[in-house]
């Protein structure tokens, strides 16, 4: 699988890469995005998002959308203020971008990589944009087809880029916890070899430790500060409580994970695999020059003399000394 580095990260090897979306939950007030930083950085997230837009370069002006974007689309002061402020709370700042005129403006903040929103899978010419700035490049797949995701992709790796980690996303705002089907980035990953992560819609603080244990590098989610809050991302995002919950899970999932590698851990090298396991005990006292015959021995717990594979090799053989009953066998007590 690729690897893919954001900022002092390398997607794939270090810890789940965090990414708390803020959206439009900063209801038009810088302060209140200051406020949604300072507790995503509190929770230890990785990245905070926000979303680069007008209402021109996404609808029509005769859909209801167009008015209520501009009300909360960010002006370019903020992306610089809000990255400086991310910088002091030491989380990485980015943003969804939607448009060539606020590409350049996140060039200029000089993001660590670039969001393509679900919506905009199938907009190639401006996927070919922002792929040629060399950033790496997180795209959510929502609504999208296999076939519609190897345009995207292609059409990335054409312009140099392949920097690339795909989120599988259910667009639907909130999505039903039956919907998140998690299956589907072990699909991506297997058809893409890419890495993989989850865009969770869900209201659930569980679904996203669920996806680091099949597999997610990445996990984003929505925060708002209060459920009283009336903004457009409001009613699928976690509070402030539910982040730090959300975080500590996907934490402790990660260390029920582990590394893999089979082999016993330090307490099993210690106590387990004596305390646990059989070996060959005599099972009467057994005098110097006795044979040893199976009737005299008994393989039971614990593992402080010869293991049970050795039991045929031992029979017949002569005591090299008197043996008490219960006492474990070791080589030095056999004749060879």
């Amino acid at each position: 699988m690729k690897k893919v580095e954001i900022g002092k990260k390398k997607i794939g090897d270090d810890e789940t890469f965090i990414i708390v979306d803020i959206g439009s939950n900063h209801g038009g007030d810088l302060d209140q995005a200051k406020r949604l930083v300072d507790v995503s950085a509190e929770a230890g997230v990785d990245a905070v998002k926000f979303q680069s837009y007008d209402g021109d370069s996404l609808y029509t002006t005769k859909n209801s959308a167009h008015k209520l974007l501009e009300k909360y689309s960010l002006p370019k002061e903020w992306h610089f203020e809000l990255d400086e402020y991310c910088i002091e709370k030491g989380v990485e700042f980015c943003s969804s971008v939607f448009d060539y005129e606020r590409l350049e403006w996140l060039e200029e903040v000089d993001v660590p990589f670039h969001k393509i929103a679900s919506g905009d899978i199938t907009y190639l010419p401006f996927i070919e944009e922002i792929a040629k700035t060399g950033k790496p490049i997180i795209l959510s797949t929502g609504t999208a087809t296999l076939g519609e995701v190897e345009e995207a992709l292609n059409t990335i790796l054409d312009a140099g880029n392949d920097q690339i980690v795909l989120l599988h996303c259910v667009t639907r705002y909130p999505t039903e916890v039956e919907e998140a089907n998690l299956a589907a980035m072990d699909t991506l990953e297997q058809a893409f070899n890419f890495p993989v992560g989850f865009s969770d819609h869900t209201e659930s603080t569980v679904i996203p430790a669920c996806a680091v244990s099949m597999g997610a590098k990445v996990v984003e989610k929505h925060i708002t500060l209060d459920e009283d809050l009336d903004t457009p991302d409001h009613s699928f995002a976690l509070k402030p409580d539910e982040l730090k919950e959300m975080v500590d899970q996907i934490r402790t999932a990660e260390d029920i994970i582990g590394t893999g590698n089979k082999r016993p851990t330090e307490y099993e090298k210690e106590r387990s695999r004596t305390t646990a396991r059989r070996s060959i005990h005599t099972k009467e006292v057994i005098k110097e020059g006795e044979a040893i015959t199976e009737d005299k021995l008994k393989v039971v717990r614990p593992a402080e003399g010869l293991a049970p594979k050795f039991l045929p090799k031992i029979l017949g053989k002569r005591a090299s000394k008197d043996l008490e009953a219960e006492q474990t066998i070791d080589f030095d007590c056999l004749v060879w």
